[in-house]
């Protein structure tokens, strides 16, 4: 078993945590947001490696599936970055706050960190990609900036990868997933989609004891992404 996860984390579950709501009587605008992740690993323009595909618990299986990758660090670069392509249509401008949060942390459990993505127009939260086995290096709030026409790339060191101490077998490498909208949404609606068609299912590469099989992924193309993230501004 390479890591060591708790229910609670895995099920991305924040209870207990104040989440930000939408304001009262905000309608919805029409215009759809997008929000593409892209792996959280190496600088911008490198190809860190997928040690595991999509997974739920240890990642110890060649057939299983889930929410989860696994992404080593690259060569002389253990950051983990808040990274991806985000639209809105028909207009542009910081549509959006980022807001880093520690989840989990300590000698006991897996070092758990997320960032809230949340909407400026209502000041709901939207979505919250979540990053376990590092430390936030920043907990300060950024905007992301969207645009009406294509996508705009953001890339943003949030924290570093650690040798986790609170789980089993770990080396340095980030695991990322995402904290489904019902966890704090009563009326979920965000679209929440994972990319199957471009990334494997479970262990398919240390399987066999060889990780040579392992497959990297360029960080900066949009066809890379791995969870997305798509709903209606206001709603």
């Amino acid at each position: 078993m390479r890591w060591l996860a708790l229910t609670a984390v895995l099920l991305g579950a924040l209870v207990g945590v104040a989440f930000p709501g939408p304001e009262q009587g905000l309608a919805g605008t029409g215009r759809t947001f997008v929000a593409s992740m892209l792996p959280p690993s190496g600088s911008s323009g490198q190809y860190p490696m997928l040690t595991c595909g999509w997974h739920t618990g240890a990642c110890d299986s060649r057939y299983e599936s889930g929410i989860n990758l696994d992404w080593d660090d690259t060569p002389g670069n253990v950051n983990v970055y808040f990274r991806g392509l985000f639209s809105r249509t028909g207009a542009s401008g910081n549509t959006l706050k980022g807001q880093p949060v520690e989840q989990y942390k300590g000698p006991t459990v897996c070092d758990t960190a997320g960032v809230w993505i949340i909407e400026v127009y209502n000041g709901g939260l939207r979505a919250v990609p979540v990053y376990m086995h590092m430390n936030l290096s920043t907990t300060s709030v950024f905007y992301i900036y969207t645009t009406g026409t294509g996508s705009y790339y953001h890339s943003r060191v949030i924290g570093y990868m650690i040798d986790d101490a609170g789980c089993t077998g770990q080396w340095k490498h980030v695991h990322e997933y995402h904290t489904p909208d019902e966890v704090w949404d009563s009326t979920p609606n965000v679209t929440e989609t994972i990319n199957t068609s471009k990334y494997p299912n479970g262990d398919y590469c240390f399987w066999d004891g060889d990780p040579s099989d392992c497959r990297t992924y360029y960080n900066q193309s949009s066809s890379n992404w791995t969870r997305r993230f798509t709903w209606e501004e206001g709603s």
